[in-house]
């Protein structure tokens, strides 16, 4: 028998069965979450947004105010809904993060002051920017996305860029006087 024939083909199809597999690793669902101030420290509004995400079953999930949450604390929740690959912009303020059923690699952090904040990681063929924008300061939120603007120009462009979140852009249709006509 000629083993190193046998011992190529073994290797041959390794690699064949690999690159298979990691060819069908697609992203196919991507959900944007605002937890509002980390589920307002409510165990049932949690567990109801558990139940939820595992009816849509998403490939990646990027949130903000994820206040109160540790690193730990977001990877136990997120492996309750299949997503074992997790960052966390910062554990204190009002966070931003993504969960992942594969690696997040190329992290980034971004802070500029106490309260938002953005975080970046690629994600198979993506790149992500999970985004909380200043809710409060036109100017502020203009410096935070051409700051997000920079980093997203950087990237090849032929890579695809997904860039979600919560914008904080305001509208005069948000107004209470808007509502009530």
């Amino acid at each position: 028998m000629n083993y190193s024939f046998l011992k190529s083909l073994v290797i041959l199809c390794l690699a064949m069965a690999a690159m298979n597999a990691a060819t069908s690793q697609k992203i196919r669902t991507v959900l944007s979450y605002n937890v509002c101030e980390g589920f307002q420290k409510d165990s049932m509004q949690k567990e109801r947004f558990i139940s939820w995400v595992k009816q849509f079953n998403p490939d990646v999930i990027a949130f903000q105010e994820l206040n109160g949450f540790t690193h730990t604390t977001l990877e136990e929740m997120a492996a309750r809904y299949g997503h074992h690959y997790v960052v966390l912009q910062k554990e204190w303020g009002y966070p931003s993060g993504i969960t992942s059923r594969y690696p997040i690699t190329d992290i980034e952090k971004r802070s500029d002051d106490f309260s938002m904040a953005y975080v970046y990681g690629r994600i198979l063929d993506f790149h992500f920017f999970a985004i909380h924008l200043n809710p409060f300061q036109y100017q502020k939120r203009l410096t935070q996305i051409s700051s997000v603007l920079a980093q997203a120009g950087r990237i090849n462009k032929k890579d695809k860029i997904i860039i979600l979140g919560d914008f904080n852009s305001l509208s005069s249709s948000d107004s209470l006087q808007a509502k009530k006509e």
